[in-house]
Order: C-alpha cells, then structure tokens, then sequence
C-alpha cells in the first residue's frame, strides 16, 4: 500500500532554493523597513555632500576635445597665478580633467574613474597630474569634515605606571594593599570588584576586605599579573608583597647576601633589602669587618716586623758563636805547638846529658 502526502505548505512558507523558508512575521517586516529608511536618509546625506562638494569646487569642463583644451589652459593660468608648489585648497582649486567622477563622489582620487578606490587603482602610472591627484585627495577629506572637537582623551590606563613602595613579605598567605594608598589611586587602576573576604594578622586581630583588584605588577625588571585585596591596615603597610607573588616569580631567598632573587621564564632579577633596620645592621656589620681587617692587617705588619728583629738577633748570636768558635781553635792550636815544643826541648836536654 502506497500512501501520498497531500499536505501543501501554508501561505506564510515560500519556496526557496527547493526547500522551504518561514516567511517574516509583522515585526521583522516592520524591522526591515526602518533598516531601509535609515539606509535612505543615509544614502541622502552622501548625495548632500557630493552636491555641497561640487558647489564648492565648482563645476568642470565638459569631456570633448573644447573642454580637455580650456581644462589646460586653466592649468596653465592656474600654475602663473599661484605658482607650482602653491597648495591646492577651497581658496585656489585646481583644475580636474573633464570625463572623470564627480568631486567629492568618494572615486578614486589616482585616475578619478569610477568603480574603484586609490588603492584598487589597476593602472601602473597616474593619468591624472601630480597636483589634481592631491587636490583631489583634498576634495574628498575637506568639504566633509564639518566640525572638529579637540582630543580631551588622556593616556590609555594600560600604559599609566604607579610607583609604589612595597613590602615583601614570605609570611603573608596573600597580596594586599592599604585602603588608603588604594583610595588615591583606585580611580586609575581600571576595574576592581568588591570582596567579603577576612583576614586575620599576627596578632590575631580580623580585618575586613573592602574589594579585590588584579592587574600587572612590576618589580624592577619583571612583570607578571597579581591579585590584592585591599584591607585597612591603619598605617601599618602600604603594599605587602605575599606567597602568591613569590611563588609565581619562583623567589630564592639568600640569608647570607640578604638578598631576593625572582625568576620570570629565564630572567633573574635580583632584589636588595632596603629595610632601614636592614641598612643599619649592614653598615655595623661592614664596619665591624673593616675594623677586624685592618687589625688582621696590623697584626700582620707587627708580626713581620718581629720576625725581622728575630732573625737579626739570630744572626748576631750566630756570628758571636762563630767567633768564639774561632778563638777556642786558635786557642787549642797554640796550646798544641807549645806542647810539643817543650817536649823537643826535654829531649834534646836529655841527650847532651848522656853524651857529657
């Protein structure tokens, strides 16, 4: 069995490309027609300005071989009376060629034909002089500007640095700012939304939030984005630096050097504490450092000073043993050569006494 669908589209579908389309409702009828009366009063306002353009400029010649010959003899008179690196404006208009679009008609101001702008302009060199094509782009800019308002706009809010003093601080769990500082200059910092958030500090006093902000934060050389929450410290702090931004910069504290170091990708900026406190232990210390090289220094001066004494004593104690020495050698030996000549004597005294 074979069934056959009789339905028929209602009289609100129209067949369109095979199939079928819901045709517009009153309201989108409605819709479409004020989107044609503003495109009207639009398309109005442009055939205004191309009149006003041309009542301005004046009108041009006719496109024939009359018309191309009074069009550059009007050059010719032109150029003798304000002379070739005169401007072309309202007050002096130049001649254009006859045949061309209409002024002010939005064409292309290289070749002043019609269908195209200057930079879809196909022809590899101007037909148009060099004057007419500024003139021209004159004409197009000039007559249509009606009013110019002074620019009151400031710098862009992206590009407005805050200098600030802050404080980092390894023990804060988060980044918060001073109400007070906050208040000068939350007006400049862009958006920031409200925060019911409490804190507790170090001596368990809770303190209410009063809104959050993020933004970009730099220090020295690196830049990276950090959320604050704005509490009322009451003087204690301006800007308190916390974990959150020291871990992001992946910060190495060094104790020894009292010293931060934060890293951004393969940046390491390195951070010296400015602490008043910080400044004056440093100062003693290197004072007390000072003090203990320049005695270590002394010391040393005293120490080859009494060695030099030292080996002189030596060498004199030396040089009278040696001489000493001496004497007892000279002393021995003499000694010695008596011995012996006593001895020879008694012998010879012997030897006569037997013989007599």
């Amino acid at each position: 069995m074979s069934v056959t669908n009789t339905h028929k589209p209602s009289q609100r579908m129209q067949q369109w490309n095979n199939g079928w389309r819901r045709a517009r409702t009153w309201r989108e009828q409605q819709t479409q027609q004020q989107v044609r009366e503003l495109l009207k009063i639009a398309r109005q306002g442009v055939r205004e300005d191309e009149v006003r353009t041309g009542q301005i400029w004046g009108p041009k010649h006719p496109n024939s071989d009359e018309g191309r010959i009074v069009t550059e003899a009007d050059r010719v008179a032109w150029k003798k009376q304000w002379g070739g690196d005169a401007k072309q404006d309202e007050t002096r208009p130049y001649p254009i060629s006859p045949g061309t679009a209409p002024a002010g008609s939005g064409e292309c101001t290289k070749c002043r034909w019609g269908g195209h702008k200057q930079y879809q302009c196909y022809r590899k060199s101007a037909e148009l002089p060099e004057l007419e094509q500024i003139f021209q782009g004159a004409v197009e800019k000039e007559p249509l500007i009606k009013s110019v308002a002074d620019d009151v706009r400031g710098r862009s809010l992206c590009d407005q640095l805050h200098c600030c003093i802050a404080i980092i601080d390894n023990g804060a769990m988060i980044n918060t700012i001073d109400m007070t500082i906050w208040a000068e200059m939350k007006g400049k910092m862009g958006e920031w939304k409200e925060s019911s958030m409490k804190g507790k500090t170090a001596n368990s006093a809770v303190l209410k939030s009063y809104g959050r902000w993020i933004g970009l934060v730099q220090t020295e050389d690196q830049i990276s984005v950090a959320g604050f929450k704005i509490f009322n410290s009451g003087g204690a702090f301006e800007i308190l630096l916390g974990k959150p931004r020291l871990v992001k910069n992946k910060a190495v504290h060094y104790y020894a050097m009292d010293t931060l170091q934060m890293k951004t990708g393969d940046r390491i900026t390195t951070l010296h504490n400015n602490n008043e406190r910080n400044t004056t232990r440093t100062n003693k210390i290197n004072e007390t450092k000072n003090k203990m090289m320049n005695l270590r220094e002394d010391e040393i001066e005293e120490d080859k000073r009494n060695g030099k004494e030292d080996k002189e004593e030596q060498d004199g104690e030396t040089d009278n043993e040696e001489k000493e020495g001496n004497e007892e050698r000279e002393e021995r030996a003499t000694e010695k050569h008596g011995s012996e000549g006593n001895v020879t004597e008694r012998k010879e005294k012997e030897k006569w006494e037997r013989r007599g």
